[in-house]
């Protein structure tokens, strides 16, 4: 909606007012004077168009004989036989120009013949006695004047016509019709040149073309001939194309009756322009025309207002004001009495023919008439407060006459000269155009001139800033009789509405939907389809989505019938940009039709494409029409993935279970990112390149790990690396926004691929896309989905794999699919029928960046990073490493050992060298430095050798570190070829859910360009169970053995010592009640630099812990290198390795792999060696400070032993039926062994009976049943009297009694007055990705126990101190579920919904229950007894809302469980071994 302003050259507040009332002029034109304007394509008329606004100024003197100063008149010319429109050509015009009326009359003719005319002055007779012959039909309206001024005007071509019978036709005309009323009128002075197209007018300026682009003239007749009938027809309006801005024009329109019954014509009348606009784009204007021709122009229209046109009117205006003022005096009154009287010059009554009312009728001649023609003549020069004054005055007199139309015409006119006097003693008159309208409207039935007084009105107020008021006077004037009026009345109602301060924007926005309609009832589709544009900038994107629907489907709708077919597409497919809340029929309808749009536009686009085809390039490839783009379904861009990976059948999916083979591959699409690990990736990437390899380790800084798996959360800056041959998996998630359900077909990818080898005859890189060619094949290979089915508002995503073929850059740019509100059909053997079944287009893939914050610029502004994961470099062919696992373990024993094989293959192109292993947790694994030759799969886990009698072996203590090198055969491993090697996995000694990863590092044998290195990364989880719980401790010994000798110090053996074991058995299986594990003591063997073992007396076979029993074993310790000390380098310092077999004829090496391995990796060596630094993860390299911290702690550590124990144990199944037995786990029957370490770093001095340390590994429980066992496993006999020399151990002591227990205090009975338990479901399914929140109902019992009424006071916020410590298997259970969450990122927390604290009032030995909400936001493992319970004697001054200092805490109940599972693939379940760990510890305690 323009501004007012913009719309007027002078920009004034009156210049629409002004523009309204112009000077008309009627042209009657000779047929030789039409040729010689025919000549530039422009007729008469269309000439003067460009000077008829002259900027000048006309002095006249008013009838005072004051000089007044006319400015800047403007004036219109028509011809003189269009001036009167016909009733049917006004239907006709108003449809067309939706808003141009004709004028009611001419005060001014102007008579126009050639030079070239046999006869010019005969011709000018003839035309003015024809004009003077109509003037005096009764059938033609009346002139302003009876006596019409000529202005004569001879029109001469310069190229063509005869310059000197011109001079004589002017001197003729001259002499005879005077100078002033003359005109001699030369253009057409440039030459014809022998070529017309050669006339390129491109210096001279072309006021032209505006006006005929928006012309509404008619083609001119013969006017020679007009009197006499000559039955020419009728002039014929031209085609023009014109926006729908309206103008306020025009003081007459056509009759009401004639226009109202007109919609009905005008509906089923369609214009098409684009012929007439392509015309006129053609035609030059003004060929002929010199800037010469162009002022002589200006000259003509400056002579025809000053020394023609403003002469005869300043003479009519001083007759007319003499005429009135006669009347007004003496011979008025008498005039005036005579009227009364005798009747003379009475007015008299006839009837309307357009309202069907009598009204009255004056003469030409009569007072009131002379008045207001007065004013009229008054209005056109400009003198606004005398015609202000004579209108005001007629009014009157036709109020007195009730001539209501006369009276109405002069109280509109009597306000806009109030208003073009713009004085601030004349208050503007609002009341006498309100008075106007409402004549109009009721009395006289004429709503066009209402209509007409409606416009002068609003542009009035407007002027004045009455904006709104403008509005709401357009309304008023609105009707259902006549759709177009009434269309542009709201059109224009709804720009007032826009320029109102403030500015109503949804006002505005509705009215011009309403004039849209009506526009769209009139036929007027172009204009409808403009005004709903107009409303949808305001409705767009303001959540108004039922609004903008209609609009859309309107503009859609009418952009069809109008064949815009690509606005029409646009419409429909912002139908489906937002949530809509449309009904599924209606989605249903909008579908449809936006598809049938599209297919009707794709036919439009291949049409266009055939015919380009015509004329092929010959270099150029096959092409195709590129793909459109499609609204649905919605593609949330943030969430696609770019997975690199070498098999399109392992999207995260692992092999069966029954075949017992894991690939290597923990990056998938099914894992949620995870930051801690990423970073332990990177972390053990890190390690490998710099610490293993020689690259520089100042380059550590610039470092950046390799990433497989791109997605939002990722470094995306820079391009991904794929191989050619290799396989990248896209996933993309879509979602269907409908209530209908989606069906998509034939689902690939779009991409374009930049080749580096091929290029075309320029020398450029050649450029390749499935989108517009079609030879492809070679390049890229791309997955299609058959078919892909959306239910109502549903979230999928969908992988789709892509393998590059040649090397060069691949953009993956789009997904292309078949899009149809209706299923695919099925032939008989199951596949899609093909067929044009729905619309084919694409959506864009943009994934978009990290937001920046770094500058000022970034801060301040919305600056998105950018995101490269769709951009890939492709690399030349590489070499590929895939690893299998077989037998890896889910399930392990603290302790367990496993043999896995491990097949390393190489599946790419060369060999590759430098194979390392990284991980995070370097003692959970081993493999073997050196594969044995007879190496096989089922060999045992250890080595056994022959027995011999206190052997020790002595070795070197291995290095250990986060990366371990790979043997491999010939240390490389060429293409095609595989090996397979030993791996060692043992379970950790903490119970629960332990994370084992796998980084594989290695090299090409020969150097690639893009690709130094390549890592393969795996992840493994394993639930860990208990097993055996040990402890050990050292004592002195003596040089002697009597009595005599106990108590002397300096006889103390300081390098023997006595080591003693509690062993005690955890565990016990959970999926068979009635089976528990007996676990059976086979070696204890000793890792240390300077001290063996030895038994203290000859062994027995078959010490066997069962459930729930805990034994003791004793040994000997000595030093066998005294002259060992702490300052030694430990890493290099040889150990000593002692065995103790516990079996006959077996003994196993505990110095090989992967016993010593297992030691050297644990947290044994690492207690026994302080200066050893363990292998991290976060830090690979030992900084300068750190050295000096780890020798400062060497030297301050003195330890009186480093001894450290490894027992190996053999663990096997115990049942009622079957005593020893093999476990059945996981399908298949195997004997377990394992090994723990302990060390033992202090040697209990004599007589010290405080705070015996001891060495333990697990965690202890509480003891039950004991039984304690030297090394022959004989029971001691002793009395009871008989007890163990003072600072020796209790070698042998007899099985302990356990003690009752005291009793209890006063304090114990009053913590356990009241008792209580909660009651809810053990398990629940919940979608969070639904209901981000899930809300699990909670009772709590609360029973009495005592026999008088207790206050009882509940506060659910999280009890911070328990009365009594939990159990040991308590804890170990909050242990285990708590590290069980933390392995999957989670955090086991709740919240209580509604009240916190209660109080009641529980009578004796009752029982209530309170109605508790937990509400949970992940899925988890959670303890629902968060909360706490006081208890006090009931008194009836207790505050029901403040705890009272006499309640006292009571015991809290047992721990009580809940879990939340989630229906999602990809969140976080609880595996089946968490419960048995859950339900282990419960038996347990």
């Amino acid at each position: 909606l323009e501004c007012s302003s913009k719309r007027w050259p002078d920009h004034g507040r009156q210049s629409p007012v002004k523009a309204a009332f112009p000077f008309h002029v009627a042209a009657m034109c000779s047929d030789d004077a039409e040729a010689v304007c025919r000549k530039n394509n422009l007729s008469f008329v269309d000439l003067l168009k460009p000077f008829c606004k002259p900027t000048l100024e006309g002095r006249i003197k008013d009838p005072s004989n004051l000089l007044h100063v006319v400015r800047n008149p403007s004036f219109r010319i028509m011809y003189f036989s269009n001036q009167f429109v016909p009733s049917a050509l006004a239907r006709k015009m108003m449809s067309d120009a939706v808003s141009r009326h004709p004028p009611a009359g001419q005060p001014i003719g102007m008579i126009v013949v050639s030079s070239s005319h046999h006869d010019p002055l005969e011709a000018y007779r003839k035309m003015v006695a024809d004009q003077m012959q109509q003037q005096k039909q009764s059938n033609q309206p009346k002139w302003f004047f009876p006596n019409t001024f000529h202005y004569f005007v001879l029109i001469h071509d310069c190229t063509d016509g005869n310059d000197q019978k011109a001079e004589a036709i002017w001197e003729s005309l001259r002499a005879a019709y005077g100078v002033s009323c003359c005109h001699f009128l030369k253009i057409n002075a440039k030459q014809r040149q022998e070529n017309e197209s050669a006339i390129n007018p491109v210096n001279v300026p072309d006021p032209w073309s505006q006006y005929m682009q928006d012309n509404l003239a008619l083609d001119p007749i013969d006017t020679s001939n007009v009197g006499a009938g000559s039955g020419k027809p009728s002039p014929i309006v031209r085609d023009f194309k014109r926006p729908p801005t309206l103008s306020v024009l025009g003081s007459s329109l056509s009759t009401d009756s004639e226009m109202t019954n007109s919609n009905e014509q005008l509906a089923t009348t369609e214009h098409h322009h684009s012929d007439g606009v392509a015309d006129t784009d053609r035609i030059k204007y003004g060929m002929y025309l010199t800037l010469s021709d162009h002022d002589r122009l200006r000259n003509f229209i400056h002579d025809f207002i000053i020394r023609g046109m403003f002469p005869y009117l300043e003479y009519m205006f001083r007759t007319l004001f003499e005429q009135v003022n006669a009347k007004k005096g003496i011979q008025g009154k008498i005039f005036s009495v005579t009227k009364k009287w005798f009747g003379g010059n009475k007015p008299t009554a006839s009837t309307n023919s357009q309202s069907g009312l009598p009204e009255v009728a004056y003469a030409g001649d009569s007072h009131e008439m002379q008045m207001r023609r007065l004013a009229d003549v008054a209005f056109l020069l400009q003198h606004y407060d005398l015609a202000y004054n004579f209108y005001h005055s007629a009014k009157k007199e036709f109020n007195n006459d009730h001539a209501w139309l006369q009276f109405a015409g002069v109280a509109e006119m009597a306000a806009v000269s109030n208003f073009m006097v713009n004085s601030a003693q004349k208050p503007y008159p609002m009341h006498y155009m309100e008075s106007a309208i409402g004549t109009y409207l009721s009395t006289c039935k004429l709503p066009l001139y209402a209509t007409r007084c409606t416009f002068l009105s609003a542009e009035i107020m407007k002027a004045k800033g009455l904006n709104s008021d403008a509005a709401q006077a357009y309304i008023r004037v609105t009707s259902e009789d006549f759709d177009l009026r009434s269309s542009l009345l709201l059109e224009q109602a709804a720009y007032c509405f826009n320029l109102a301060k403030p500015s109503m924007k949804r006002k505005c926005a509705f009215h011009l939907i309403l004039a849209g309609h009506r526009f769209s009832k009139s036929g007027q589709r172009k204009h409808a389809l403009s005004c709903y544009k107009l409303a949808l900038q305001t409705y767009k994107e303001k959540s108004w989505y039922l609004a903008e629907d209609h609009i859309n489907f309107t503009i859609g709708r009418h952009s069809y019938t109008l064949r815009d077919l690509s606005n029409a597409l646009d419409a429909f497919q912002s139908l489906f940009n937002h949530k809509s809340l449309q009904p599924a029929t209606q989605q249903n309808l909008f579908l449809r039709e936006f598809l049938n749009v599209y297919k009707q536009y794709l036919t439009e686009v291949e049409k266009q494409l055939e015919l380009n085809s015509l004329v092929p390039d010959i270099q150029a490839p096959p092409s195709r029409s590129p793909i459109p783009s499609l609204p649905l379904p919605i593609i949330i861009q943030d969430s696609t993935r770019v997975l690199l990976t070498n098999s399109k059948d392992t999207v995260g999916v692992e092999s069966p279970s029954e075949t017992d083979v894991v690939r290597a591959s923990s990056v998938t699409l099914t894992q949620r990112y995870d930051a801690l690990r990423a970073k332990c990736w990177a972390s053990l990437e890190q390690t490998v390149v710099f610490g293993k390899t020689k690259r520089d380790k100042h380059l550590m800084a610039s470092f950046r790990p390799s990433i497989q798996l791109f997605s939002s959360k990722t470094n995306n800056n820079f391009k991904p690396i794929a191989v050619v041959g290799e396989y990248i998996i896209i996933e993309i998630v879509i979602k269907n926004p409908m209530k209908i359900s989606l069906f998509l077909g034939d689902v690939t990818l779009v991409w374009r691929h930049t080749s580096e080898s091929d290029s075309n005859t320029f020398g450029e890189k050649k450029i390749i896309s499935n989108e517009n060619s079609t030879e492809h094949e070679s390049f890229v290979e791309a997955e299609v989905i058959d078919s892909v089915v959306l239910a109502q508002s549903e979230e999928k995503a969908i992988q789709l794999y892509i393998r590059p073929l040649k090397i060069g850059e691949l953009e993956i740019s789009a997904i292309s699919y078949r899009l149809s509100n209706y299923s695919f059909g099925l032939d008989s053997s199951g596949k899609r029928q093909t067929g044009s079944v729905g619309v084919y287009g694409k959506q864009e893939l943009k994934p978009r960046g990290h937001r920046l914050n770094n500058t000022e610029n970034e801060r301040f502004n919305v600056v998105y990073a950018t995101d490269n994961r769709l951009n890939l470099n492709i690399a030349g062919p590489a070499p590929l490493l895939e690893v299998s696992f077989s037998n890896f373990p889910k399930r392990l024993l603290c302790g367990e050992i496993q043999q896995v094989t491990v097949e390393l293959c190489n599946t790419g192109s060369g060999p590759i060298h430098n194979l390392y292993v990284a991980s995070s947790h370097p003692e959970l694994f081993s493999f073997s430095n050196n594969k044995p030759d007879n190496w096989s799969e089922k060999d045992t886990v250890y080595s056994k050798v022959p027995m011999i009698k206190y052997r020790t072996r002595n070795d070197k203590a291995k290095k250990i570190s986060n990366v371990i090198a790979v043997p491999l055969p010939e240390s490389k491993l060429v293409s095609g070829c595989s090996v397979k090697l030993p791996l060692w996995i043992i379970g950790s000694s903490t119970p629960g859910v332990q994370e084992m990863d796998f980084l594989f590092y290695y090299e090409p044998v020969e150097s690639h360009s893009q690709i130094g290195y390549r890592i393969l990364k795996h992840l493994s989880l394993v639930s860990i169970s208990s097993s055996l719980n040990i402890t050990a401790s050292a004592y002195n010994t003596y040089q002697g053995d009597t009595e005599k000798e106990i108590g002397v110090t300096d006889r103390i053996d300081l390098n023997q010592a006595v080591i003693s074991l509690n062993i005690e058995n955890l565990h016990q299986l959970q999926r068979l009640k009635s089976t528990m594990l007996n676990f059976r003591i086979i070696q204890v063997s000793s890792v240390s630099p300077h001290w063996t073992i030895y038994p203290i007396q000859p062994y027995q076979k078959d010490i066997t812990v069962t459930p729930k029993e805990k034994i003791l074993l004793c040994f000997k310790a000595r030093n066998s290198n005294p002259g060992f000390t702490d300052d030694e380098d430990c890493q290099e310092v040889e150990v000593s390795f002692s065995n103790i077999p516990l079996r006959d004829d077996l003994e196993l090496d505990s110095s090989s792999t992967p016993c010593s391995d297992f030691f050297f990796r644990s947290g044994c060596w690492y207690t026994l060696m302080p200066n050893i630094r363990k292998p991290s993860v976060d830090k690979p390299f030992i900084s300068q400070n750190e050295r000096l911290m780890t020798d400062n702690r060497k030297k301050l550590k003195k330890f009186d032993i480093r001894l450290g124990l490894v027992i190996i144990w053999e663990a096997s199944a115990f049942s009622f039926s079957d005593m020893y037995s093999d476990i059945e786990i996981d399908g298949i029957r195997r004997t377990i062994t394992g090994q723990h370490h302990i060390p033992v770093t202090t040697i209990m001095p004599i007589n010290d009976e405080r705070d015996k340390p001891k060495e333990t590994i697990n965690q202890k429980e509480p003891e039950k049943r004991k039984r304690v066992t030297t090394g022959n496993m004989e029971k001691p006999k002793l009395s009871s009297s008989s007890k163990a020399p003072p600072g020796r151990p209790p070698l042998p002591a007899s099985i302990t009694t356990s003690t009752p227990p005291p009793n209890k205090s006063q304090d114990e009975f009053t913590k356990r007055m009241v008792k209580y338990k909660l009651s809810h479901p053990a398990s629940i399914f919940h979608d969070f990705h639904d209901k981000r929140l899930c809300i699990v109902p909670v009772t709590l019992i609360l029973q009495n126990c005592r026999n008088e009424p207790l206050d009882i006071f509940v506060n659910l916020a999280k009890a911070t101190n328990k009365i009594s410590s939990a159990s040991k298997s308590e804890e170990n259970l909050n242990t285990i579920v708590g590290e069980a969450a933390s392995a999957f990122g989670l955090t086991a927390n709740f919240a209580w919904v509604g009240n916190t604290v209660y109080k009641r009032v529980l009578q004796a030995k009752d029982q209530i229950s309170l109605s508790l909400i937990a509400s949970f936001c992940v899925c988890n493992v959670y303890n629902l007894n968060q909360l706490q319970v006081f208890a006090a004697v009931h008194t009836d001054d207790d505050d029901g809302k403040k705890l009272s200092s006499n309640m006292i805490k009571q015991y809290p109940c047992a721990n009580s469980y809940i879990v939340l599972n989630s229906t999602k693939q990809d969140s976080f379940e609880l595996d089946v071994t968490l419960y048995d760990i859950v339900d282990d510890a419960i038996e347990e305690d």
